[in-house]
């Protein structure tokens, strides 16, 4: 018997075959078993030495260890995304977009195709799953449904890349129309009316003076700037230039879970501080009067305190507080109930509307690009070119 062949027949499962193919070069074949066709999947290394070569698959065998059964084709989607979801996302990501992510996988993901096995998986499973939320009653916002493909089209790439698909079933799969439709009629904007009791609301006071809203200028600087609600609870007096009457943006608020150091869940909720959303989001904001007037207010209240908005003893008041508090004041005021980033849809729809440039308004919204700002205010910004063309009228 030949002394290599009867080395590699002694070898360790696991461990792959190993053979010289010149002085300086080492080639290992390690059998994974079967692909979803059924032919053999074979992983190849190279090395300059036989050691290097024992090497690769012993680490190769580590990173499979952690995520994979033998065959790919025993394990069911939802081992194979949750695995997916703690190895490789939670390192990567930041806190609040772990969240965002394992919310959608656990919610949409899992009770739908979770129990399919991944070798087995096709496209027409994934594209069935997402004609069949295109036709329910309360169909899903175009946001969300989104999430949805980004996480699969994400977890099913790194498959392929791992070797354990031989295609990504996304790559023929399509968003139904309907909810880019839907897209369309997603954000709610104030009207004219509806921001005059809005800011009459805010100013309202008791019969001793004192103001029936604690945090009134919160909504009053987020209408007046299109701040979201993470940046304002982000500002510290620092970034408050009195002066030239700007805010420097530079930080976002989040509510996370609490999680040990593992990534796993335990009780209950924690503020984090994080940088801005994207790259363009760290911005300069310069101020109207309504905004300047309504940080000197602050500032008065909060002059000893380290963040713009706080409670008295000077931590940061928790966003879901100050969404109570603006369903409070619609509901007082009769308008119907929204949250409060419709403060920053209405100041962005307000610049269109008064001529604003999309790349300004983009600009001071912090979109990473014009794109972003172009696909969630196409509506308003369509309006716009029929108001343009209809001042013709007007003039020939």
């Amino acid at each position: 018997m030949d002394e290599n062949k009867d080395k590699e027949s002694r070898r360790e499962k696991g461990t792959g075959s190993i053979r010289k193919i010149n002085d300086n070069k080492y080639y290992g074949r390690l059998n994974l078993g079967k692909k979803a066709d059924g032919k053999p999947n074979i992983k190849c290394f190279t090395g300059k030495t036989e050691a290097d070569v024992k090497r690769q698959i012993r680490d190769f065998n580590l990173g499979r260890k952690s995520i994979l059964p033998e065959n790919i084709c025993d394990i069911t989607f939802e081992q194979y995304i949750k695995t997916w979801l703690k190895t490789y996302k939670y390192p990567e990501l930041k806190r609040s977009s772990f969240d965002r992510l394992e919310k959608t996988i656990t919610k949409h993901i899992i009770p739908n195709l979770g129990l399919l096995r991944v070798g087995k998986i096709h496209s027409d499973d994934i594209q069935i799953y997402f004609n069949k939320l295109s036709n329910q009653e309360n169909m899903l916002g175009y946001s969300s449904i989104k999430k949805i493909y980004d996480a699969l089209n994400a977890c099913f790439k790194h498959a392929v890349i791992r070797g354990d698909l031989l295609s990504n079933p996304m790559l023929l799969v399509k968003i139904p129309s309907k909810f880019k439709e839907a897209h369309k009629k997603d954000i709610r904007v104030f009207t004219e009316n509806e921001v005059a009791l809005i800011q009459e609301e805010l100013n309202r006071k008791y019969s001793d003076g004192k103001n029936v809203y604690l945090y009134g200028e919160a909504y009053t600087i987020m209408l007046n700037t299109g701040l979201r609600m993470g940046e304002l609870l982000g500002l510290k007096w620092e970034d408050y230039d009195e002066e030239n009457k700007q805010i420097h943006v530079r930080r976002n608020i989040q509510v996370i879970k609490k999680r040990d150091k593992n990534g796993d869940l335990e009780n209950g909720y924690e503020l984090i501080e994080q940088s801005t959303k994207s790259y363009s989001g760290t911005r300069i904001i310069d101020l109207n009067t309504n905004a300047n007037n309504a940080f000197n207010i602050l500032k008065q209240k909060n002059k000893d305190k380290e963040s713009v908005i706080c409670n008295s003893k000077g931590k940061v008041v928790q966003p879901q507080q100050l969404e109570r508090t603006f369903y409070r004041i619609l509901d007082h005021i009769g308008i119907q109930q929204t949250g409060v980033h419709s403060l920053r849809h209405t100041f962005a729809s307000t610049l269109f509307l008064h001529g604003v440039d999309i790349k300004t308004v983009s600009k001071i919204l912090g979109h990473a690009n014009v794109s972003v700002t172009y696909n969630i205010y196409i509506h308003i910004i369509e309006k716009q070119k029929v108001e343009a063309v209809k001042i013709l009228d007007d003039i020939f």
